[in-house]
C-alpha cells in the first residue's frame, strides 16, 4: 500500500490510497515551509528542516518525535559520520548543532 504523510499543525497524517496495491515507498509530501532533509543510516530517524526549527519524525512510525526549535530557519542539514551531531546551516549565516541523543541545541 502507498502511504503519503505531511506535517500540518498537529503532526503527522498519514493518508492511504490504494489498499490493494503492495508497499512501494513513502512520499513526504505537502511538508510546508521544508527547507531540507537528512534521513539517519538505520532509517530510525528522520530530521526535516523547517522555516524556524527542525522537525525530528519517527522514521518507523512516521511520527512526530519533538519539534526543535531555531533563532533562524534551516538551510542544509548534516548529520556528522558517527550520527551523534546534526549540523545545521541556517538563514542566519550561522550553524545550529543538535546533539541527536537529546535532541538539544549546542
Amino acid at each position: 500500500m502507498r502511504v503519503g504523510f505531511y506535517l500540518n499543525l498537529t503532526g503527522i497524517e498519514e493518508t492511504r490510497v490504494g489498499p490493494d496495491l503492495p508497499p512501494i515507498h513513502v512520499l513526504v509530501v505537502n511538508i510546508g515551509d521544508l527547507t531540507g532533509i537528512e534521513v539517519s543510516s538505520d532509517g530510525a530517524y528522520i530530521y526535516v528542516g523547517g522555516e524556524d526549527c527542525v522537525w525530528v519524525i519517527d522514521g518507523h512510525t512516521f511520527e512526530l518525535i519533538t519539534e526543535i526549535p531555531l533563532n533562524n530557519g534551516a538551510v542544509v542539514l548534516s548529520l556528522t559520520a558517527d550520527e551523534a551531531q546534526l549540523y545545521v546551516g541556517t538563514m542566519g549565516y550561522d550553524v545550529a548543532v543538535i546533539d541527536t541523543a537529546t535532541f538539544t541545541v549546542s
